[in-house]
């Protein structure tokens, strides 16, 4: 058993033990994962989730919430839903909820296509829902958007190559779930900087769905097949994770570097420890943060700004033990 396998195992773990503490009864927010749930509470203000699936950043955000409306004291329910990276899932989710009269719905697509239905669902019943992470295609008939801009986190992880490299070397991509829009938008950001700079040659692209294990076997069969890139590329930390167990694996950790986007825990630690050479830090807390004051906004019977933009922050081997840095990452 690879140490990725056992590493996601943990995190497996983790995950039902986070939904498990969640769900501890007497808890203003709660979160449910069963769509047979009682909905109703004329008491608490119900905010409706469905995830696009557990991913570490998700289970961050979705920690972070939780955290929030304990810290205010406020009435608020969240329930939960995992969508599994499936479109009619998430569709169900948003109908559950709509059925079930919730007062507000949180969106994050699991695809930037095939998901108006949901928010025409939601306007009709007029029921606010606000996509958060990522957006979908249909954006505007959304109430509003928390979260980032996607294609500046791309920008902001290739001038770190840039800089490592010096403007000239050998690239392999990770690209996560293709369609969405943190794919989508990350392929076009790596895609302005390649056009910029034509001595950047990318050698390998390839989709490992944001998963850690999937990107491990890429990865690991680019070495077995003689690949050499100066520097892999990925989507997110947990594909960076994979990259660099196979690389660490083949005993090129001085030849072969990985950034990755996000800012996972485990990410930060790797560049302290000396694994990952940087990522950048997508925001949690601040995303946590914008998203009650929707709440407070919606809950006051006013209409939120169409879109809250949290702004990343790279972090690197030089300044990952910054304290103003380290003030700003909050798990």
């Amino acid at each position: 058993m690879t140490k990725v396998t056992v590493k996601r195992l943990i995190n497996s773990f983790l995950t039902a033990l986070f939904l498990l503490i969640s769900c501890r009864s007497g808890e203003p927010a709660q979160v449910m994962m069963d769509d047979a749930v009682d909905f109703q509470d004329e008491k608490m203000f119900v905010v409706g989730v469905s995830w696009q699936g557990l991913t570490p950043y998700c289970l961050r955000l979705g920690k972070l919430l939780l955290e929030l409306a304990e810290e205010a004291d406020d009435e608020i329910r969240f329930i939960y839903m995992d969508g599994q990276n499936n479109t009619e899932k998430q569709i169900s989710h948003v109908e559950n909820f709509i059925a079930h009269k919730v007062d507000l719905i949180l969106l994050n697509p699991c695809a930037f296509h095939n998901l108006a239905s949901a928010a025409t669902a939601a306007n009709e019943a007029s029921i606010p829902l606000i996509t958060i992470i990522t957006r979908i295609e249909e954006q505007e008939i959304c109430t509003s958007y928390v979260g980032s801009n996607h294609k500046e986190s791309a920008l902001l992880q290739a001038e770190m190559v840039n800089r490592y490299l010096g403007m000239k070397g050998r690239i392999a991509i990770l690209e996560g779930t293709i369609g969405i829009e943190a794919q989508l938008a990350r392929a076009e950001g790596y895609k302005q900087i390649l056009t910029q700079n034509p001595s950047l040659e990318v050698i390998a692209s390839q989709p490992a769905f944001w998963e850690q294990d999937e990107a491990y076997v890429i990865v690991e069969n680019w070495l077995h097949n003689g690949m050499r890139p100066d520097v892999i590329m990925s989507q997110n930390d947990s594909m960076a994770l994979g990259a660099l167990e196979a690389v660490t694996e083949a005993k090129l950790n001085d030849s072969i570097k990985v950034f990755g986007i996000d800012g996972d825990n485990e990410a930060v630690e790797s560049i302290q420890e000396g694994g990952m050479e940087g990522t950048v830090f997508m925001d949690a807390f601040g995303q946590a943060k914008r998203i009650f004051e929707c709440i407070d906004i919606i809950k006051s019977g006013n209409i939120p700004d169409k879109e809250y933009y949290v702004p990343f922050i790279v972090l690197s081997k030089d300044n990952i033990d910054d304290p103003s840095i380290r003030s700003k990452l909050r798990y």
